[in-house]
């Protein structure tokens, strides 16, 4: 469930660059550009965080939940005050109406979206069983896990 709330954080970050983006510039200019802003910016919460809590010997379970669940509330009350969802959520089916698509794009792209799904499923629930994961890999994560850092 944990897995969650990066993902929040990464829908709300992005809903509020969108937004901001998208008064500069057109919708379909805004979109990959508010992506890669958004990609930017969590690398480096990402990478602010876990620097700062190794310094301390402090990479637990329950303090980085307690950090993304932190930003998530965080960022909610942002883009509630704000109605970015809305600004985003008008801009994209505003966006999706000027698209026209064929019956067999529509089902090209239907296919593309479950191999997506289940390569996703696949990728996450299925243990790293290669010769190079098992024997270093995975004993360098368990040793940061003892050390907390």
């Amino acid at each position: 469930m944990l897995i969650l709330l990066p993902i929040l954080v990464i829908l709300e970050v992005y809903s509020l660059v969108f937004a901001w983006r998208a008064s500069q510039e057109g919708v379909g200019d805004a979109l990959p550009s508010a992506l890669v802003f958004t990609l930017g910016g969590i690398g480096v919460f990402t990478l602010l965080t876990s620097e700062g809590l190794g310094m301390f010997n402090a990479i637990t379970r329950v303090n980085v939940a307690a950090i993304w669940s932190l930003a998530a509330a965080g960022l909610a009350i942002v883009v509630w005050r704000r109605g970015a969802w809305k600004v985003l959520i008008t801009r994209i089916q505003e966006w999706g109406k000027s698209i026209r698509l064929s019956r067999f794009e529509k089902a090209l792209l239907v296919g593309v979206i479950l191999y997506l799904a289940v390569l996703f499923i696949i990728a996450v629930t299925s243990p790293p069983n290669n010769n190079d994961s098992l024997q270093y890999h995975l004993a360098t994560i368990l040793h940061w896990i003892e050390n907390r850092n």
